[in-house]
This record gives C-alpha cells, structure tokens and sequence, in this order.
C-alpha cells in the first residue's frame, strides 16, 4: 500500500504538522523567554543597593519580570526603566543601602580592631561608585594576612574584575548569548539578532545588551503571534475550500456521465499533482500558493463541468417536461373513461324509465341483507309489489300514461321508505323492497300506508282520472333461506293478494 492511500490526506497532515512545528516553537520561545527573565530579575537583585535611587526603578522591574510574559506595554515600561537606570537620573547622595549593610557585616566579620574602626568611618559617607568601596576595602584587607581569605571571598560574589565586569554581569552576559545563539531567528530580524550578538561578545555594555535583548524577545513574539495567524487564517481557508472542493465531489458523482470522456482524468491529475506538491513544499508561503493555485484550478474545472451538465440536465428536463404533459393527458384520458365506465356502470344497475335500481342491482342487494341477516340476526323483511291491471292502462291510455304510471309509483315508493330501505324495479310492473331491521308487523304498517299513497295519487292521463292500484306480497328472512326461497315465499302471498281482489297487502304463511 503506497504512502497516498494510508494517508488519503497528506497535504492536510502537512499542514497540521507545520501548524505544530510552529506551536512547538512558540513554547520554546517562551522557555527562553522565561530564562531571560530570571536572569534580569537576578541581576535586578545583584546591583540593588548600589544607589538608593535606582534601588526603587530596579524593584519595580524585578515586579514587571515576575508577571510572566513580555506583553507590548510590559516592553515599553522595561525600556523607560532601563532608559532611566542608565542615564543615571535618579542617583541620590544618601548612603546606599548595600553599603550600609555590607559594612555592618564587614564590621561583625572583621578580626582585628583597627579594621573595624576604619569600616565604621567607611560607613559615615556614601560613595557614588561601588569601585571606590571595593579598593578601600582592598586596603583594609591587605593590612593583614590572614585578611587575604575574606578579601578573596569578597572578590569571588561582590568585587569586581579587572575589566571592570563583575562575575555576575559576565555569566549574565553568556547566558544571554547562549540563549540568543539557541533562538531561531527569521530573516526579518536576523540583521537585529546578530548586532545583538555583537553586543553580548563584547564586555562592559551589559545594559545595552539588556535593552536589545528584550526589544528582540518582543519583536520576536510579535513575528510569531502575526505568523501563526497567518497560518490559522490560510488554515481556516484552506478548510472553507476544500469543505467546498468535496461537496462539489459528491455532487459529481450523483451527476450524468461527463460529456468529456476525460475529465475525470484531467481532475485526479490535478488532485495529485497537489497532494505531490503539498508534501515537496517546506516553506509556508511557497505552500500556501501552491495550495491556492491549484484549488482555483479544481474549482475551475469542477465548475466548468457542472456547468455542462446542468445545461444536460436543463435538455433533459425539458424532455421529461414534454413526456410529463404526454403523461398527464394519458392520465386525463383514463379519468374521463374511468367516469364513463362509472357512468355505464350505474346505468347498468339502474332502470332508465323510473331512476330506480335495476334487477341486477336488486339481487345484489338482495344478497348483501341475506349476509347480514346471518350475521347479526337483526329481521329483514322483503316486499314485493306488482302494479293491478297494467296492461289495461297500456291499453286504454297508452304505453306513455304506462311508463308515467310506473315512475309516479316509483317515486312514490322511494319516497315512502327510509334511507337504509332499498327498493328497486324488479322487471315490468313489479317491484322489490327490503326493510332491514323490520319485523312482519311493521313492514304490513308501511306497506298498507304505501298502498293507500299510489291509490289516492291522483293520476290521470289527458286530463283523464287513472285509477291505480298495487298488491304487495310480505315476507321475512327464516333460517336456511336462500335469495330464490326468500322471493318465490314472497311471490306466494302476492299471488293470494291478487286472488283475495287486489288493491291489498298479504303476509306469506
């Protein structure tokens, strides 16, 4: 497996690693930095006491040093004080208070008392410069022999060399070098660093060489503040882009094949000529360019390509479009026979003269109430009429007053029922009801109050009086009866209705 396809990201890691090379440099900045402090802070506390008057700006340092790191306003006080400390501006003529106590050590120290006495005229008057305190020490010393061993210590934590630089300042001064010879420098202050190389290889000059010092330490960390934000902005692009480069990837691919043939392998060489190039490339700028270059480049063509294919898409949605309206008038075609075998289908069922159902209609129903009644037990009684003497009336009056008389007793009929009744036109003059839900008794009470309208109609043809009569013959639904047994029972009693003289209602026995 190559190093690519372990690492589907490698321009990704790179970044990352720089962004951690450039975390780990900031700490070891401020390693050193917290170095340099200590050594300020030390020789703070190494030349306190030689003037009372710098004792005060050398305190307020030592408290500048001690809050950690070197901040643009810290910088700026430490070079006033620093300023201040070397032009020499607040010397005073008081006795320091180094001498004072370094005397009255002296004095508990000294052997003889001849040495005491001169420590205490010593320590009457102030000496402006700590070299004129060190040779009249010298002298004092020098009387004795045995007085060589005290001098030496003396000379070992507080005298100074011949130089005229005291231990402190020169271990000072190559602590400073070493650490300023650790620090990588960048090249916008590299001609700064090496003058203060120059400052630190020379002697005598320690304040000079402070003052630079902490001016570099804070031109330093502002490269590196300014630096690693340049980093997390082109970071933060970088994300937004390629965020954006993968979305239009996937996007790719839920598209039609690319027209091109060979744009696919136009984009994976520009993919790989980046990943190549993002792990060849050490310098940030360089990488940063590269970078943006060749993600301009992908977007491009990315965009150039999706370009094509919405145009594609737009043709092949004008075509769907077409076969769309072909299919919704299809659709419409459907409906319309649909309804029109919904129509035929009703007419089917119904009878055009009197708008009642048909016979088919009327067996149908007549099955649904069967199943009912088996089910749930409830009564259900069928009635069935027939229309006395039609054919005198076609006869006399004619087959029209015929059909008239039909439609005024179906009417009637619907009329005089309730909606969960069912009465249709069985064939010719006869027609079938069924009253669910009704036992005997009732269905003879509605059927003599139906007898009774169609004989009180008031019919006429031409203006003259047809009287109009019906029988009707009752029954209800018993165990084990069929649709045929249930109507032939019934037909039965409308048999004896016409026999006993029409014009009446009998229950089959």
């Amino acid at each position: 497996m190559s190093a690519s396809e372990r690492n589907p990201n490698p321009w990704k890691s790179k970044a990352l690693a720089l962004a951690g090379e450039l975390d780990e440099q900031q700490a070891r900045w401020e390693r050193n930095e917290k170095r340099l402090v200590r050594a300020l802070i030390r020789l703070a506390l190494a030349v306190e006491g030689y003037d009372s008057g710098l004792d005060a700006h050398l305190r307020r340092l030592r408290e500048i040093l001690r809050k950690g790191i070197l901040t643009q306003e810290r910088l700026e006080e430490v070079d006033r004080l620093t300023e201040t400390i070397v032009r020499g501006e607040a010397r005073a003529t008081a006795i320091p208070q180094w001498q004072e106590v370094l005397l009255n050590f002296l004095m508990e120290c000294a052997p003889a008392r001849a040495e005491r006495e001169r420590l205490e005229r010593l320590a009457e008057k102030p000496l402006a410069d700590p070299r004129t305190l060190h040779e009249e020490l010298r002298q004092i010393f020098a009387v004795r022999k045995e007085g060589a061993g005290v001098w030496n210590r003396l000379q070992q934590w507080f005298g100074r060399s011949g130089s005229g630089e005291s231990p402190e300042e020169a271990l000072l001064r190559n602590h400073l070098l070493h650490l300023v010879n650790e620090i990588e420098i960048p090249a916008v202050l590299a001609t700064r660093a090496e003058h203060l190389v120059g400052l630190l290889s020379r002697e005598g000059d320690i304040d000079a060489a402070l003052q630079e010092t902490a001016g570099l330490m804070g031109a330093l960390k502002d490269h590196l503040q300014k630096e690693r934000e340049e980093i997390e902005t082109f970071l933060t692009q970088l994300t937004h882009k390629l965020q954006a480069l993968e979305s239009q990837t996937r996007d790719v691919g839920d598209l039609f094949q690319p027209a091109d043939p060979g744009w696919n392998e136009k984009l994976s060489a520009q993919v790989s000529s980046l990943r190549q190039q993002t792990l060849e490339e050490t310098d940030l700028q360089t990488l940063k360019a590269v970078v943006t270059e060749k993600l301009d480049v992908i977007t491009l063509q990315l965009k150039t390509f999706r370009q094509v294919e919405e145009k594609r898409i737009q043709e092949a949605e004008q075509t769907i479009e077409v076969m769309g309206a072909r299919l919704k008038a299809l659709e419409q075609e459907s409906d319309d026979l649909r309804h029109r075998l919904r129509v035929a289908n009703q007419r089917a069922l119904f009878d055009a003269l009197t708008g009642l159902p048909n016979r088919q209609a009327v067996d149908e129903r007549l099955q649904q109430e069967l199943a009912r009644w088996r089910r749930f037990g409830s009564p259900c009684c069928l009635l069935l009429w027939d229309i006395d003497h039609f054919k005198r009336i076609n006869d006399r009056f004619g087959h029209r007053a015929g059909d008239k008389a039909l439609r005024i007793v179906g009417k009637i009929f619907r009329e005089g029922i309730r909606k969960v009744d069912f009465v249709g036109r069985y064939g010719g003059e006869e027609f079938l009801m069924l009253l669910p839900g009704t036992d005997q008794e009732g269905a003879l009470k509605l059927a003599e109050k139906l007898r009774e309208a169609v004989k009180h109609c008031g019919f006429n043809s031409r203006g003259t009086p047809v009287p109009i009569t019906v029988s009707c013959g009752i029954t209800c639904i018993r165990e084990k009866d069929t649709p045929q047994s249930l109507f032939e029972r019934a037909d039965q009693a409308l048999y004896q209705a016409k026999r006993g003289g029409r014009d009446r209602c009998v229950i089959a026995g």
